[in-house]
């Protein structure tokens, strides 16, 4: 994948090597996974998540449970906390904790009935 030689050494060191072969999902999106993340293309991107978030992330189904596809690499937020944003919410880590803190958004849709006037 391009985003593998696109970012810096000191992260393709961290995320390591390939654990197989790059694998579709039924949705479309692709990944790769590594042996300290994976990177995954949608139509939103493709982008790294690794580490506590990772693991938060797959234990919610990954790309195809509640938070979705991946919409950001990770960064440092104003709080220094590591963070990813994903189409349905938000996973945060803060160095020394033993697991990512996820924040889903629950989308609602109104529906508006519109009447004809005569």
């Amino acid at each position: 994948m391009d985003k593998y030689k696109a970012i810096p050494e000191v992260q393709r060191e961290a995320l390591g090597g390939p654990l197989g072969d790059l694998q579709e999902n039924p949705d479309g999106g692709v990944f790769q996974q590594f042996n300290g993340g994976v990177i995954i293309s949608s139509e939103e991107g493709t982008y790294v998540v690794w580490g506590k978030i990772r693991d938060k992330w797959n234990d919610l189904g990954g790309s195809q449970g509640d938070l979705g596809y991946p919409t950001s690499d990770e960064i440092t937020n104003d709080a220094g906390q590591k963070e990813s944003v994903f189409e349905n919410g938000v996973i945060t880590w803060s160095e020394g904790d033993a697991e990512a803190v996820a924040t889903i958004e629950e989308v609602f849709i109104e529906e508006e009935v519109i009447t004809e006037q005569e």
